[in-house]
C-alpha cells in the first residue's frame, strides 16, 4: 500500500525555501508514485508520525492545494503515457486532494459561524438600513462637523486647537466616506475581493459623468464595472470565464448614491491622487479618471514597503479592516447589542466571516436561497410585464454556476426560517424589504430613502429611526431662514406729542 504525502512541521521547515511543486514531485518519485530517477534526499522528510503532524491554516491549505493541482498537471504532461506509474500518481493525488479539500472546508467559514453572522445582518438590511443610514445620518453629520470646524479654524481669533480640530474633522469625514464607498461598492457589485481591490477607474470601474471646462467633476450619471470573476482554486465548478453577462455590470443607483460617490471622488480620491504624485501636476481630474491606472478603492495614506500592483490601492488587510469596521458599525447602529466593541474582538469571535467576500454569501443566500424562482417584476408603461427570477440574479451577480451556489454559499436556511417567525413588518423578517430589493435590480430605478424612512410603516430598527429623525430636525433648523426684527421708533400719541 502506497503512502500518502503528509504535511509536517519538519517538512515545512526544511523545505520552506524550495518550490512546493518540486517537493511534491520529488516525493512522488521517491515513493515510486511516478518514474523518473532518484529524488534528492536532503530536505525531504518521510511520512509524518505522532505529534510531528500539524494542522495548517486555511490560507496555507488553499495554497498547497492550488500548487499541488499545478504539479499534477505538470507531472501528467511529462509522464502522460498511460502507464501504471501515471495511474498510481493519479489515484494517490486524488486521495491527497480530497484530504486537502476537506481540511480547507473545515478551516473556512463554518456553517455555525455563518449563521451567527446572518442572525445580525442580511443583504436587505445592508441595502435598506445600513447604507441609507450612512447617507442620511452618518455622512451628513460628519460633513456638518467638518464645516463647523473649518469655520472655527478660519476665524481671525482661532487658536491652534481649532486648526487641529479641523484636521481631525476632515480625517474623520474622509474615513467615513472611504468606509461608505467600500461598503456601497461591494453591496452593489459582489465581486471577489481580489477584483475589487485592484479595480482601476477608467478600466474596470466605468464612470459616466458630467464635467466643467476645467475638467472637474460636476455630477455622476451612472457607474458600472467590467469585472470577470476569476476561478477559485477550490471551486472547480466555476465557469466565469465563459460568462458574458457578468462582463458588464451596472451599479444600482438605489444602492450606491451618485451624489455621495461624486463627493468621494472630489474629497478623497482626487486629493489622494495628487498628494501621492500618481499623475503629473498638470493632469486634470477628468484625464486621471480615464487613464485606467489608478485604483477606485484608493488609500489616502501613503504606505511604504509593499506596493499593490494598482496605483493607490489598499493592501488586502487594510481593505478587509475597512469593510469590517463599516459592517460592525452598521450592525451596532441597528441595535445589535451582542456585537463586539472592536474589530479585533469581532475577528476573534468570527475569524473569517467578516471578510468582504461574505457579501457574495449575502447575495446568494437572499436571491438564490430565499427568493429562488420568485424574482422582481415590473410593468412598463405600455402594459408589458418584465420578470426575472432570484436564481438568475444570484448566478449573474456572483458569476458562479448552480452547483457552486448551492454548495458554497446558501448555508443559512435555518436562520431564514427562524426570522420568518417575526411579523412581516419587522425588519428581521426575510420578506420585509422585497419591494425595495426588487427596485435595486431594475437598472435606473432610484429610491428616495428619506421618504421611505419618514414613513412610520417602513420596517426600520428603532435606533436608526431615532437617529434619522434627530438628523432631519437638525437639518430643518439649519435651513430655516432667520427673521430679523427691525427696530421701529416709538411714535407718541398726538396729545403726548403736543405736551412734549
Amino acid at each position: 500500500m502506497r503512502q500518502r504525502m503528509q504535511v509536517t512541521s519538519g517538512s515545512i521547515e526544511q523545505n520552506a525555501a524550495r518550490p512546493l511543486a518540486v517537493v511534491v514531485v520529488e516525493y512522488a518519485v521517491a515513493h515510486d508514485i511516478i518514474g523518473g530517477g532518484e529524488a534528492q534526499k536532503e530536505g525531504v522528510e518521510e511520512t509524518a508520525t505522532g505529534a510531528d503532524a500539524i494542522a495548517l491554516p486555511p490560507a496555507a491549505v488553499q495554497m498547497l492545494f492550488a500548487l499541488g493541482t499545478m504539479t499534477e498537471r505538470v507531472v501528467i504532461a511529462i509522464f502522460g503515457d498511460g502507464s501504471a506509474a501515471e495511474q498510481a500518481f493519479r489515484s494517490t493525488w486524488h486521495a491527497t486532494a480530497q484530504e486537502l479539500k476537506a481540511a480547507l472546508a473545515a478551516g473556512r467559514d463554518s456553517r455555525q459561524e455563518l449563521e451567527e453572522l446572518f442572525k445580525r445582518i442580511t443583504l436587505p438590511q445592508l441595502i435598506c438600513c445600513v447604507l441609507p443610514w450612512r447617507t442620511l445620518v452618518d455622512l451628513p453629520r460628519r460633513q456638518r462637523a467638518l464645516r463647523l470646524a473649518k469655520r472655527a479654524a478660519a476665524a481671525p481669533t482661532a487658536f491652534a486647537r481649532a486648526v487641529r480640530d479641523a484636521r481631525k474633522a476632515r480625517k474623520d469625514f474622509h474615513g467615513a466616506l472611504s468606509r461608505w464607498v467600500g461598503q456601497a461598492t461591494l453591496a452593489a457589485d459582489p465581486v471577489r475581493i481580489g477584483n475589487a481591490q485592484h479595480a482601476r477607474v477608467g478600466r474596470e470601474v466605468l464612470i459616466d459623468a458630467e464635467w466643467n471646462d476645467a475638467g472637474e467633476l460636476v455630477r455622476i450619471n451612472s457607474l458600472a464595472t467590467t469585472f470577470r470573476a476569476h476561478d477559485e482554486s477550490d471551486v472547480r465548478e466555476t465557469e466565469t470565464k465563459h460568462d458574458k453577462l457578468r462582463a458588464s455590470w451596472r451599479w444600482s443607483p438605489a444602492i450606491i448614491d451618485h451624489q455621495w460617490a461624486a463627493t468621494y471622488v472630489r474629497e478623497v480620491w482626487w486629493p489622494a491622487v495628487q498628494q501621492r504624485g500618481l499623475v503629473p501636476a498638470s493632469t486634470t481630474m477628468r484625464h486621471a479618471m480615464s487613464m485606467g491606472t489608478i485604483a477606485w478603492f484608493i488609500n489616502p495614506t501613503l504606505r511604504s514597503g509593499k506596493t499593490p500592483p494598482v496605483a493607490g490601492a489598499y493592501l488586502s488587510k487594510a481593505l478587509n479592516d475597512t469593510w469590517g469596521d463599516a459592517l460592525l458599525a452598521g450592525m451596532r447602529e441597528m441595535g445589535r447589542d451582542d456585537i463586539p466593541d472592536t474589530t479585533v474582538e469581532a475577528r476573534e469571535l468570527w475569524p473569517i466571516v467578516l471578510g468582504p467576500q461574505k457579501i457574495r454569501h449575502l447575495w446568494a443566500t437572499y436571491w438564490w436561497g430565499l427568493r429562488g424562482p420568485n424574482g422582481p417584476v415590473r410593468v412598463h408603461r405600455h402594459g408589458a410585464e418584465e420578470r426575472t427570477c432570484g436564481q438568475h440574479i444570484a448566478r449573474r451577480a456572483t458569476g458562479d454556476v448552480d452547483k457552486t451556489l448551492e454548495s458554497h454559499y446558501v448555508k443559512c436556511r435555518s436562520v431564514m426560517l427562524e426570522a420568518a417567525r417575526h411579523p412581516i413588518e419587522h425588519f428581521d423578517h426575510p420578506s420585509a424589504y422585497h419591494r425595495e430589493m426588487d427596485a435595486t435590480w431594475w437598472l435606473g430605478e432610484r429610491i428616495d430613502w428619506a421618504s421611505r424612512w419618514r414613513d412610520r410603516t417602513f420596517p426600520l430598527p428603532e435606533p436608526m429611526r431615532k437617529s434619522f429623525l434627530a438628523e432631519q430636525a437638525r437639518q430643518r433648523t439649519r435651513k430655516r431662514p432667520r427673521v430679523r426684527r427691525r427696530r421701529e421708533a416709538y411714535v407718541l400719541p398726538n396729545a403726548d406729542r403736543s405736551a412734549a
